[in-house]
């Protein structure tokens, strides 16, 4: 997964190559790096869904948001978003996915 800044978007993506699955994605500048990385994050989750239960593993170098999921989800800037990362996750282990951040 990877995120970048450019003069007038914002974008990110992500690969599965074992299903050769690939997404990318721009927003508008005023939309942080740290919520594109988190909306990246959210949509590689949503397409593992949707794939047979295997082992992911997700390379990102987003900290911030790692951290935040391991932390008080209320204190951040970013709660709507941790919630759902959350939420998916937990339903992706419930179904026997082995995810690892």
């Amino acid at each position: 997964m990877d995120s970048s800044i450019f003069h007038l978007s914002v974008g990110s993506s992500f690969s599965i190559t074992e299903f050769h699955i690939s997404f990318s994605n721009n927003l508008p500048r005023i939309v942080s790096l740290y919520r594109v990385k988190c909306f990246a994050l959210i949509k590689a989750l949503n397409t593992i869904l949707s794939l047979p239960p295997n082992k992911f593993l997700i390379a990102t170098d987003l900290y911030f948001c790692l951290q935040t999921l391991s932390s008080n989800v209320f204190k951040s800037q970013l709660f709507s978003l941790i919630i759902i990362i959350r939420e998916v996750l937990f339903y992706l282990t419930e179904s026997d996915f082995d995810i690892q951040l």
